[in-house]
Formats: C-alpha cells, sequence, structure tokens
C-alpha cells in the first residue's frame, strides 16, 4: 500500500509549476516516489507503466490476503463509495489500471475498501459481513 499512497501524493504535488520534465521513479531513504505530470488521466497513464508489475504484484498479494473469496459484497460497497471520489481521481485511476493491465474493480477496492493497517480505515470486514460500511 505504500506505494500506492505514494501515487496519489506524487500527483497531488505535480502542478504545472514544479512539474518534472518526464515520468520517473526515485528511491529516497528506501521509500519509491513516483514524478509524474499532466492531466489526471495522464499521470494515472504514466504511473501505472512506471509501476506496472509492483501493482500487479500488490494487488494480487495484499488485495488477496485482504479480501479473500467472493468479493461481491464488498465491490459493491466500494461502487456506492466510488460516487463521492472526485471525477479526476476516478479518472487518474482507470487510467492506471488500464497502464498497469489490472482490472479498475481491483484498484478501485485497494483504494476505499482495505485497511492498510487493520483498524484504521473502512471497516471493510463489518461490511462484507452485511453490516454497516463506515465505522
Amino acid at each position: 500500500m505504500r506505494i500506492l499512497a505514494l501515487l496519489v501524493l506524487a500527483a497531488v504535488g505535480c502542478g504545472k509549476d514544479n512539474a518534472p520534465a518526464a515520468a520517473s521513479l526515485e528511491t529516497i531513504d528506501g521509500v519509491t516516489v513516483v514524478h509524474v505530470a499532466g492531466t489526471p488521466k495522464e499521470m494515472g497513464e504514466q504511473a501505472g507503466r512506471l509501476l506496472k508489475d509492483r501493482i500487479r504484484a500488490l494487488l494480487t498479494d495484499y488485495l488477496g490476503a485482504a479480501l479473500p473469496g467472493d468479493r461481491s459484497p464488498v465491490l459493491l460497497a466500494a461502487r456506492q463509495m466510488e460516487a463521492h471520489i472526485p471525477a479526476r481521481y476516478r479518472d487518474e485511476m482507470k487510467a492506471l489500471a488500464a497502464a498497469a493491465d489490472v482490472p479498475y474493480d481491483d484498484l478501485l477496492l485497494g483504494n476505499v475498501m482495505v485497511d492498510p493497517v487493520p483498524g484504521t480505515g473502512s471497516g471493510v470486514r463489518k461490511c462484507a459481513a452485511g453490516k454497516r460500511l463506515w465505522r
């Protein structure tokens, strides 16, 4: 999840005044930093290309462990939450999913439903059990 969180931070920090010349990866103190620029769609495409293998591995390993079995009840809740995500972020996630060749639904689940640290996020287990969506 550290990489996906950095995608958002890197995208937010890249305005026209401080945009890097080209999309790139950098490691600072062991943390991967992603430099992207452009529209949300362009930033998603750049990040998806740069991090394709990492994103695929992360979603396969992490999402598989966090949400084993039938994901349909959790995906239904994620789609309800998706309506409240600003369009620019949805555009970026869709472009990132396409460039990384991962299902958009998996990327959506990873962004809105999975707790990187158990007990700190969305309450996915309650939702999956048919209980309240938010704590």
